[in-house]
């Protein structure tokens, strides 16, 4: 074949590169806010709501211990560090969050209102099994990370249940919990006031802050999807998440040429998503391109191919928006990918 050079050669300037990260954010946040509905619809609330706690107990298992001392919060109480490493976790992700620690230990984590998870309309259709989930995967076993089982997490109000946000606090018990004790939903307790000059911080770079909150939205499909095979089955889930992805792709693609400052045609555009992504596609020809690993998917090589069928839905969709006359087509080749678009 013979290999053009294309946008994938030219210069990236910081601009360019900040541009494109912001389109792969927009585009997995969608996603993965399009993948619960469409697991909601096609497979019931029950797994739905598992997929969000197996989705939130592998970030726990995967970010949690890691990133305290990245964070700056050694040495915390362990109420105290868990609600601030929420708080700094996803408001560098872009999440709308508060945290304060009251003089009896308690320490609170509040998501305000829009919620990023379920932003736009879908708060309407989300149910408190669905909301509820990511408590149970990780503000509810945040003590069995640190090796204290008496830590606790209650949860004052759910948005999905018409309250003004996720909120609610850890709180050390000072003894082994039960099982039942860990997560609890209490809504009686008044809710505290919070300052922003108690607020933690982190000294990080624009850039990097830029690329975190990439990541955040990259991390929640790199676990759910995974975390759908588990629970549907790989079959169900590649369907669920292929499906979800046309769909996102197709109402999506307008806004992250733009937001990717894509003037080409359909390949240019697939380049600059790629690269966004971490990815190192070249393009073959007019109509193929091909990367040579699968950056997002690294460590889950035995589910790559229910997972490509969901994840390459996107594409597809996005194709579809480009040009609906278009044939698309997706194969692996050794550890890479080869798209087809003619």
């Amino acid at each position: 074949m013979n290999r053009s050079s294309g946008n994938d050669t030219a210069p990236v300037t910081d601009q360019v590169r900040h541009a494109r990260w912001n389109a792969v954010r927009e585009l997995h946040h969608r996603y993965f806010v399009g993948l619960i509905l469409y697991a909601l619809q096609k497979a019931g609330t029950q797994v739905a709501a598992d997929m969000m706690e197996q989705t939130f107990a592998r970030q726990r298992g995967q970010k949690f211990l890691d990133s305290i001392d990245k964070l700056g919060l050694s040495g915390l109480p362990p109420a105290e560090m868990a609600a601030k490493y929420l708080y700094l976790a996803n408001g560098l992700g872009g999440v709308d969050v508060a945290t304060t620690t009251e003089a009896n230990g308690r320490s609170w984590i509040y998501y305000g209102v829009p919620r990023w998870m379920y932003d736009g309309t879908a708060i309407c259709a989300i149910p408190p099994e669905v909301s509820s989930g990511p408590m149970r995967g990780f503000h509810s076993r945040i003590g069995e990370s640190l090796g204290v089982p008496s830590l606790s997490y209650v949860c004052v109000g759910q948005t999905a249940e018409g309250h003004p946000g996720l909120e609610g606090f850890f709180e050390d018990l000072g003894r082994p919990l039960e099982p039942h004790e860990r997560l609890r939903f209490e809504s009686h307790h008044p809710r505290p006031t919070y300052d922003p000059a108690g607020f933690p911080q982190v000294d990080w770079s624009p850039e990097r802050r830029l690329k975190v909150a990439r990541n955040y939205a990259l991390t929640y499909l790199t676990n759910a999807l995974p975390s759908l095979i588990d629970v549907a089955g790989a079959a169900e889930a590649a369907e669920i998440g292929h499906g979800a992805g046309l769909r996102i792709g197709m109402h999506y693609y307008a806004i992250l040429r733009e937001q990717a400052g894509v003037t080409g045609d359909f390949g240019d555009f697939l380049l600059a998503l790629l690269h966004g992504m971490d990815e190192a596609p070249e393009r073959l020809d007019a109509t193929t391109i091909r990367q040579p690993g699968w950056h997002l998917m690294r460590g889950r090589e035995d589910q790559r191919l229910p997972l490509l069928r969901a994840w390459s839905g996107l594409v597809e969709g996005c194709l579809l928006a480009h040009d609906r006359t278009m044939r698309f087509g997706v194969e692996t080749d050794g550890d890479g990918i080869v798209w087809r678009f003619s």
